[in-house]
């Protein structure tokens, strides 16, 4: 009797430290759990890259690329997820679209920049503390996908602009989708 008691009492405790590590990821405050939830589901690619590699895209000929890899050096963090739009996938674009979004509304973001059409929709959120933004996260829902960039450094509002602009994100895609 007492050794059955003792097995049930492990077994209990196995469970609960179980139940406890499991993360709810509609409830993180960590994008580094989302990333790392999403990164694997099918139709997925998610990759981290040095902020300082993506420099090595940009040629340093141009004056706004010299600038724009100026500012990558400011950054800390850059990762993206990109998810291919497919009839077996949308159930993974609405939910990966409500976890973002919940979890910047949930750890103080603010709306920086929204552009909605018909087509595409473009929102970016923003931490930031006395006008420098610590972390932006940017989503893109088209019909081609959902395309997420999380980017945390030290990051001059005007440089976000310049960076969406630049072209560098689809340079980064195509080469992660290649």
């Amino acid at each position: 009797m007492n050794a059955r008691f003792n097995l049930f009492g492990i077994s209990l405790a196995l469970l609960f430290i179980f139940i406890s590590c499991t993360r709810d990821i509609n409830k993180t405050e960590s994008f580094r759990d989302i990333f790392d939830y999403y990164r694997d589901q099918e139709g997925v690619t998610a990759f981290s890259i040095p902020p300082s590699l993506i420099g090595l895209i940009l040629s340093r000929s141009d004056e706004s690329e010299n600038e724009l890899a100026s500012m990558m050096k400011d950054l800390s963090v850059f990762k993206m997820i990109l998810l291919e739009e497919s009839i077996e996938n949308q159930g993974i674009k609405d939910n990966m679209y409500n976890v973002i979004n919940g979890f910047t509304l949930r750890n103080g973001f603010n709306d920086f920049f929204i552009i909605r059409s018909s087509e595409e929709n473009m929102i970016i959120r923003v931490k930031e503390s006395k006008e420098i933004i610590s972390e932006a996260i940017i989503m893109f829902l088209g019909e081609e996908g959902f395309t997420v960039i999380n980017l945390r450094g030290n990051i001059n509002p005007e440089n976000i602009a310049k960076l969406l602009n630049s072209g560098v994100i689809q340079d980064i895609e195509a080469l992660y989708t290649r």
